[in-house]
């Protein structure tokens, strides 16, 4: 099995889910901080991260479907043919 690497910095879905696990655990830290500590962000602070982690996530599908020109094809885009 030989996996490629190339141009994966390229590729809306890496950046994509990076963003999303970036902005889940700043979420998660958010709730979980001492309610002192969330007092002093502004009240859509925790709305703006969740709904981040969410669209992000739930736009990495269609990243991964979107033919990106750019990129070239590779073999697996012929594998079952």
């Amino acid at each position: 099995m030989n996996i490629d690497f190339t141009n994966w910095t390229k590729r809306i879905s890496t950046w994509l889910a990076a963003l999303s696990a970036s902005a889940t655990a700043a979420a998660a830290a958010f709730v979980l901080m001492p309610s002192e500590w969330r007092e002093s962000f502004p009240g859509w602070v925790g709305t703006a991260l969740t709904m981040t982690a969410v669209l992000s996530a739930a736009a990495i599908p269609l990243a991964t479907s979107y033919k990106q020109k750019a990129l070239g094809s590779d073999e697996t885009d012929r594998a079952g043919a």
